[in-house]
């Protein structure tokens, strides 16, 4: 594994605690309320047309983008390990399983709302995140006067920033 390789995966490992740390291991987190305050939201956009409904337009933009925002850096790390053509599809499905992982455990421990707006988004966010990162990826490659493919496999391909 390159150090470049190296680099990031530690960026994800410190991201994902992170995340896991706001999502589920947060302020009101205790093994003791096992399986006993777990909320659960199967009806997508509910609680964001109660809160639209309510007038709360700050919350509730506030969590979209947030939902978004959390797991685009997943689709960004996904992307730049090139992952060759699959990178989006490996982003979007890396995004979803992770957020059933948060979503679950939330339920579990009773930390925030199991909700299917949240699977929806967060995977929405990871695969924007491989886009975000192809799109940055191309734009310096042309800067530097590089077009040639990346994530490929072989020297022609491969990346050594």
């Amino acid at each position: 594994m390159r150090s470049r390789d190296k680099i990031l995966t530690a960026c994800l490992v410190l991201y994902l605690m992170a995340l896991f740390r706001v999502t589920v291991f947060r302020s009101g987190f205790s093994p003791e309320h096992f399986l006993e305050t777990g909320i659960l939201n199967l009806i997508p956009l509910r609680y964001y047309f109660i809160m639209l409904r309510n007038g709360d337009w700050w919350p509730s933009l506030y969590l979209l983008g947030g939902n978004i925002a959390w797991f685009v850096p997943l689709g960004m790390y996904m992307g730049a390990m090139g992952l060759a053509g699959r990178r989006n599809v490996l982003a979007g499905a890396a995004g979803l399983g992770i957020s059933l992982v948060i979503e679950s455990l939330q339920f579990v421990f009773g930390t925030g709302y199991a909700d299917l707006d949240d699977l929806l988004l967060n995977t929405l966010g990871a695969w924007l995140g491989a886009f975000l990162e192809q799109y940055l990826e191309k734009r310096l490659r042309n800067r530097r006067g590089n077009p040639g493919k990346t994530g490929e496999k072989g020297e022609a391909g491969r990346r050594d920033n």
